[in-house]
């Protein structure tokens, strides 16, 4: 299914999607509705790690920091291994031990198939506003490292 916008007129724009034999119109649609419906899948680039620190470089597909991300109820978290010199593996991503820290997840993240890849689904039952959570991961010399983002469940839309 390809997606086109076809105007756009501050913060809302005419939004024509168009799929094999079928196009679907809908007029003045804002954006933040527009994306949470277009986009399933949150996705979280992993390019690099510093071994002194721990921090991976992260971003989402708009190129922002994915240490803070934003993330609605039932939506899909993809953490995407790059190939680099320094992150060798991920070993494991999961809710950090600290004091007011809230579980998000259905269950915990998971490696995908026999990738280096993760994945995880935030609940869609949460009343949890965020999770402080820790990604394991290994450097080049095999020794783990952790960094520890943020996810924010973005209020419930009925």
């Amino acid at each position: 299914m390809f997606f086109l916008i076809t105007k756009l007129l501050s913060a809302s724009f005419i939004f024509l999607c168009v799929a094999p034999n079928k196009s679907y119109r809908t007029e003045k649609q804002t954006y933040s509705d527009t994306v949470k419906r277009v986009l399933k899948k949150l996705v979280i680039t992993i390019s690099d790690g510093d071994a002194t620190t721990g921090r991976l470089t992260m971003k989402i597909i708009n190129g922002k920091d994915g240490h803070q991300v934003s993330a609605d109820h039932g939506q899909t978290i993809q953490w995407l291994l790059h190939p680099n010199d320094n992150v060798s593996e991920i070993i494991a991503i999961g809710q950090k031990d600290i004091g007011n820290n809230f579980e998000i997840f259905s269950e915990e993240p998971m490696p995908v198939g026999g990738s280096k890849n993760w994945e995880g689904t935030i609940s869609p039952d949460t009343d949890n506003p965020y999770e402080w959570y820790k990604i394991i991961w290994k450097d080049k010399n095999g020794v783990p490292r952790t960094d520890d983002p943020l996810i924010q469940v973005n209020p419930k839309i009925d």
